[in-house]
């Protein structure tokens, strides 16, 4: 009954997942992105995908975007809306940030007290932050910070961040970035593309 999913550059398998997932995959956006009806959330599929030659996982995303409306028949536009997201940008004291040095692809590295961001943009760690657990709200990068970087994050005492969690000490994920990379978290409401579905079919074409 569990969710997977491989992207690798021969294709894509998808295990028991929802429409919405897919949709989520193919266009990179999270749930809360996408006006959907209800059964999206409920029906699962397995999709198995093959590549003609080793791509990408932009070309992979675009793929699954066809295979979507050729199988089925989706359709959907997009707006503007306004949601709750923690806007990133510099804090006041400006960035503590170590260029990277590698030709690396980005990549995390999970330590027992934090993590190893590496060839890492702004955008996509701010993505991270939501992948590792450490915020339940998506993160917009506005720090205007351009090229790669290699971060280290690190807890003190075994600390891990947890979403609405401080610390006894006062911890916290805001103020760990703060602290050790000079950069802000803030709640906002931003304007965000959302996806809504016009259309689409309960049973795909094989």
């Amino acid at each position: 009954g569990r969710s997977e999913v491989a992207l690798s550059p021969g294709g894509l398998t998808i295990r028991h997942s929802t429409l919405t997932l897919c949709v989520a995959l193919a266009y990179e956006v999270k749930f809360d992105q996408i006006t959907r009806p209800a059964w999206l959330d409920s029906e699962a599929y397995d999709i198995t995908g093959k590549s003609a030659a080793p791509s990408t996982e932009k070309q992979i995303r675009l793929m699954l975007q066809a295979l979507l409306a050729d199988r089925f028949k989706l359709a959907l536009h997009r707006e503007t809306k306004s949601l709750e997201r923690y806007e990133m940008t510099v804090g006041k004291g400006g960035p503590k940030l170590t260029t990277t040095n590698s030709d690396d692809t980005p990549g995390v590295q999970a330590r027992r007290d934090g993590y190893d961001f590496t060839h890492t943009t702004m955008s996509l760690f701010a993505g991270r932050l939501n992948g590792i657990g450490a915020v339940d709200i998506p993160v917009v990068d506005h720090t205007g910070l351009e090229g790669a970087f290699d971060i280290s994050l690190r807890f003190p005492n075994g600390w891990r961040p947890r979403p609405g969690v401080e610390d006894t000490s006062g911890l916290s994920i805001f103020s760990i970035l703060e602290q050790q990379l000079g950069l802000k978290l803030e709640l906002r409401k931003l304007p965000t593309e959302i996806l809504v579905i016009d259309h689409a079919e309960k049973t795909p074409i094989e």
